[in-house]
């Protein structure tokens, strides 16, 4: 199949999406197929052909919300140029991804929409986002869960989300396929210091919690063990809050700011950690859980959105939002002496990439047969 997967933002850089993109492009060309990567800027640091649709000059540099100035005639033109058997969308958040749902179909081009939206009405971290995401739903995405062909979502979460935004008749075109789990780098069980060491990973938004697993390490600080720290792969707006929290805490000293790193920095990091802790307000699924189960590095996680479809793994310890910080060091503490199971991983939401793309190559094939999930 020659297959277009397009991405609003950069596959390139940090972020779930770029994950779930980057993955799904790189194991479908492994598996045969002609896959290209459309987003905004061109780019060839991947083994996957990647297409910038967003033009230079003075008017293309004007949009809103991901939307600029001849974004969609540009990706229709890289389409009809392409001429790919199945196209997959990604993205919710910005407008440009549910208007060219519309935009494509509108148009008539024949080819059938895959549609993968990573929704998650409870992560807004701009105001439109925060206050507004309501009406966007009812007045734009809700029009593209109506247009597309097939609807894919990452949890039963999400799957609710998607739901509660479309109308009744387009249940049917929902799909759930988990996101995957790094193994090609999996480490061999580390010898772990004796002190705590606990790992946060991701964007630093507020919503993602980093303050309340500092607040916690303050906790077990205070009941003696002086030595344990905190070791935070990522950055972002909140950063520079975070840190100050940590200093009027006096507990700086004891965490670890490494900033954004590689793939395989990062698994390393987590391989070395006693526990990674993701004490998130919402989550539509939680790529970094996944990744450190499947290392065996047990994880501590809010009980919120789809964070609590990892209740099921051993290893996996959930805590009611928001935390209570004595609880939170109490669970952060135990990870020292918890296991995961060997029978975690290749079950449940923690699977290999390899499978997750086999599931996408799957429904794919169906979309270009015209087959549905009634026949």
């Amino acid at each position: 199949m020659k297959i277009a997967i397009i991405n609003y933002l950069d596959s390139t850089k940090p972020g779930g999406i770029a994950k779930v993109v980057v993955e799904i492009a790189k194991g479908l060309k492994s598996n045969g197929h002609q896959v290209m990567i459309i987003q905004p800027q061109s780019a060839k640091n991947i083994d996957v052909e990647i297409r910038g649709f967003r033009r230079k000059g003075i008017f293309s540099w004007f949009g809103i919300h991901h939307l600029h100035i001849g974004d969609l005639k540009e990706i229709r033109q890289i389409i009809d140029d392409f001429k790919p058997d199945v196209i997959n969308i990604h993205g919710s958040r910005g407008l440009l991804p549910p208007l060219l749902v519309r935009s494509l179909k509108k148009r008539d081009f024949g080819t059938p929409i895959l549609y993968t939206p990573h929704h998650d009405s409870n992560s807004g971290v701009t105001f439109s986002g925060k206050y507004l995401f309501w009406l966007y739903k009812i007045i734009i995405l809700s029009k593209a869960y109506e247009n597309a062909d097939k609807i894919s979502v990452c949890s039963i979460f999400e799957e609710d989300q998607v739901i509660h935004t479309s109308r009744k008749e387009n249940r049917s075109k929902i799909i759930i396929i988990p996101n995957g789990a790094d193994i090609q780098n999996k480490r061999e069980s580390r010898n772990k210091s004796d002190d705590l060491r606990i790992i946060c990973a991701g964007y630093l938004f507020e919503l993602k919690g980093v303050q309340h697993v500092i607040r916690a390490l303050k906790i077990i600080h205070e009941r003696g063990k002086k030595r344990a720290s905190l070791i935070v792969c990522g950055d972002g707006p909140y950063g520079r809050k975070l840190r100050k929290i940590a200093k009027n805490l006096k507990i700086d000293e004891n965490i670890e700011w490494k900033g954004f790193v590689s793939r395989n920095e990062l698994l390393e990091e987590i391989s070395r950690s006693h526990v990674l802790a993701l004490i998130s307000r919402s989550e539509n699924f939680g790529i970094v859980v996944a990744e450190s189960l499947a290392l065996g590095t047990p994880v501590v996680v809010a009980n919120t959105t789809a964070l609590s479809e990892f209740s099921w793994a051993n290893g996996c310890e959930l805590i009611d939002y928001p935390p209570d910080y004595e609880a939170l060091a109490d669970l952060l503490v135990d990870s020292q002496y918890r296991t995961v199971g060997n029978d975690v991983f290749g079950k449940g939401n923690v699977l290999p990439w390899f499978d997750v793309v086999k599931m996408y190559e799957k429904e794919m094939y169906d979309l270009l047969h015209g087959k549905t999930r009634e026949n």
